[in-house]
């Protein structure tokens, strides 16, 4: 993670109403019913899915544990698959060489069926984690209880699944292709392993079992493992592998769709806020109903996260009527839908370690989107482990999809470039740790950020500033989702900055030239962001169609030209008046307005990444001033005693003259006290405000004027 900080909302509670079968007809009609409700402090409702993980056939096959049957990996003598492997060993040749090895721990949290953290290529002498491991963690979610697997029975540590005939468990196998520690004399190399015979300690993994005793999962088991991991604060995953995958059930049974499974969403979205790489599989329903299955996370926003398909013995797209399968398997990989490459997923070319609770010392093949995934979360590690510069979710996924071996093939509609079998192409591990290493042209991933505020421009609709708009999807901090539904009328802000940067003559920077005008040498920066993506009109509502989420763009196509680079980059926030939101908040003070997104941590950030060569001592980032006045800023109070019964103290203190309002909200969002306070000139000021005619409870305090504000919870006994 690149050190952000970003806050939880600050309500927020999942609860599970349980129902018994003969009681209702469909679970979907109650979770509408229950997202009917007119109450604001119900922000959505919907059924608890089943989770599942798309392994297609766990096959035995050849057990002997040599990295000559590593077909996945490299060119092996068996030129069967010269073309099937990742090209790993020049990027082992490049993190063995470097010192960023010995330094920098990766961490990565699997979010699985669990890992025998016994078995004895998953650990060595020095190893940090459990049983001398490099497994750091092993964590069972089961309903509302977490349970500490450390000292389980082997058993326990890596669950079967209900279609998993061979009993060899799932996870296991993940965790091996990840992260198997490599030159130990011992069964197979892990694409992130590290190299024993040097001392170096590759991956760590945060082992999180979201799969109950009976084999199967639901959405919360995988949402309660994703916000533990993202509070940890010390040990968190740096990347997320997460092997199991929501199927959304055909709309024609009256099942719910994508938006309504948005427990998981937030999480999700809430990582990529966090700069956690995420990596998920995109699914093994290519031959199902014309790969038109909805399956997530793979098919939630592409700048979110990596999704990653399976390609077969010949490299390509993994498809038995193509004949690029394994004997035994009948599946085909999923594509399209923001899929960004393919990786290795048949059970020929991939060996790992499995879960057996009678030895450690057993290897089997695997296969499917399972397989393809801990290749690409492998090889992300390793760029988090020698980039000399902190990655964001953006820069990985541009490195990987920029270093694939593109798929051409006229018959099959392969296309040069991006097609939706393929994706970019194959995953080129080798390459990928190029693009960043010294020794090859200098080339790093430079950030450059905007400081201070930035110019906006209101958009107008139809000669007046307000717009009426409506939201794709609910967006956390507004009142609720039901009343933004319908139009409501709001200024849609533009804000951006141009820029014409010296990047040669100040900083020695040269943008690197792929050659290719799909793979351009900047992109933006979105994670955290603050900012929204351009609003959508649509002429039969005569509304804007606005999406919530960080994404930023370039207003103004980047140009590199003598040594200068020049564009713009931009985002959107929506500005509202409370009363026109429809939202019960009474009044505030008239100069404040509603922003959306809602900043915790200070203003929005215009911030994009470039791919470039730079001088051996450079140090990023590039952050560059911006000339607008400050907006306000936070102003630093203390409100006491708190929790509170009769009455709170605020102490604040004014640099500059100004007239300052304090106001109560409760967690529904409605005005429950407020109080002006006249110009008061610069000085120390303590106010009491007495809370004796509201009720125990949980309240927002807030304090603003026309140069700060200040919000902060409040607890009355």
């Amino acid at each position: 993670r690149t050190g952000e900080s970003v806050q939880i909302p600050r309500v927020w509670s999942a609860f599970i109403l349980n129902i018994g079968e003969a009681e209702v007809k469909h679970p979907v009609s109650v979770s509408l019913a229950l997202d009917s409700l007119p109450y604001r402090y119900i922000r959505y409702a919907h059924p608890n899915y089943a989770l599942r993980f798309p392994a297609a056939s766990l096959l035995s096959g050849a057990n002997d544990p040599h990295y000559d049957d590593q077909h996945s990996l490299w060119d092996t003598p068996n030129t069967a698959f010269d073309d099937a492997h990742i090209n790993i060993e020049p990027a082992w040749d490049i993190v063995d060489g470097a010192e960023s090895w010995l330094n920098r721990e990766v961490k990565i949290a699997q979010f699985d069926t669990g890992v025998q953290f016994t078995h004895e290529d998953l650990g060595c002498e020095g190893c940090p984690g459990l049983n001398g491991s490099v497994v750091t963690s092993a964590l069972w979610f089961n309903a509302d209880t977490i349970i500490d697997l450390a000292n389980y029975p082997v058993e326990e540590l890596d669950v079967s699944l209900p279609l998993d005939e061979d009993g060899v468990g799932h996870g296991t196998r993940a965790a091996g292709v990840m992260a198997a520690v490599r030159n130990n004399e011992k069964g197979i190399a892990g694409v992130a392993g590290g190299n024993l015979e040097q001392g170096q300690i590759g991956a760590l993994l945060n082992s999180y079992r979201i799969i109950a005793e009976s084999g199967y999962s639901t959405i919360t088991y995988l949402t309660d493992a994703i916000l533990y991991d993202l509070m940890l604060t010390q040990g968190a995953g740096d990347i997320f592998c997460i092997e199991a995958q929501l199927v959304v059930p055909d709309e024609s049974t009256g099942s719910a769709s994508l938006q309504q499974a948005k427990l998981l969403r937030e999480q999700i979205e809430m990582a990529y806020d966090l700069e956690v790489i995420q990596t998920v599989a995109r699914g093994n329903n290519g031959h199902v109903s014309n790969n038109e299955q909805v399956i997530y996370p793979a098919m939630y926003k592409d700048n979110w996260l990596i999704s990653v398909g399976a390609s077969g013995t010949d490299g390509e797209h993994l498809n038995p009527e193509q004949g690029n399968n394994s004997a035994g398997e009948d599946f085909r990989s999923s594509y399209g839908a923001e899929m960004d490459f393919i990786a290795p997923g048949t059970k020929d070319i991939v060996l790992s370690t499995v879960r057996n609770s009678n030895n450690n010392m057993e290897y089997l093949f695997f296969n499917g989107t399972s397989a393809s995934l801990p290749h690409t979360t492998g090889t992300a590690a390793l760029l988090l482990n020698h980039s000399r510069d902190e990655l964001s979710q953006e820069d990985v996924e541009r490195l990987l999809e920029y270093s694939t071996i593109d798929i051409v093939d006229e018959v099959l509609s392969y296309s040069d470039g991006y097609d939706i079998y393929n994706g970019w192409g194959r995953l080129n591990a080798g390459r990928a740790l190029e693009m960043i290493d010294p020794e090859h042209d200098d080339l790093r991933v430079i950030h450059f950020e905007f400081e201070g505020n930035y110019d906006y421009e209101d958009m107008v609709c139809s000669g007046q500033p307000e717009c009426p708009f409506m939201l794709t999807n609910g967006f956390r901090d507004l009142c609720t989702e039901e009343t933004i539904n319908n139009a409501s009328s709001a200024i849609l802000r533009k804000v951006y900055v141009p820029f014409n940067i010296p990047i040669s003559s100040e900083y020695g920077i040269e943008p690197v030239d792929l050659d290719d005008p799909d793979k351009p040498a900047w992109w933006p920066r979105s994670s955290d962001a603050g900012l929204w993506d351009e609003p959508v009109y649509d002429t039969q509502s005569g509304q804007y169609i606005v999406t919530p989420g960080n994404h930023l763009f370039f207003d103004s196509i980047p140009v590199y030209e003598d040594g200068y680079l020049k564009g713009s980059i931009a985002g959107y926030q929506i500005l509202v008046v409370p009363n026109l939101l429809g939202c019960t908040l009474g009044t505030i003070p008239p100069q404040e307005i509603l922003a959306f997104p809602t900043y915790y941590t200070g203003p929005p950030k215009l911030k994009f990444s470039l791919l470039a060569s730079a001088p051996s001592d450079f140090v990023g980032p590039v952050v560059i001033s911006s000339q607008r006045e400050p907006e306000k800023a936070q102003l630093p109070i203390k409100i006491y005693p708190n929790p509170a019964k009769n009455e709170v103290q605020i102490n604040y203190e004014l640099e500059q003259a100004a007239s300052v309002s304090f106001a109560i909200f409760n967690t529904g969002g409605q005005l429950v006290h407020s109080v002006d306070y006249e110009t008061q000139p610069p000085g120390q000021y303590t106010q009491a405000v007495g809370l004796h005619d509201l009720a125990p409870g949980v309240y927002f305090c807030t304090l603003v004027s026309d140069r700060f504000y200040h919000t902060t919870k409040l607890i009355k006994l």
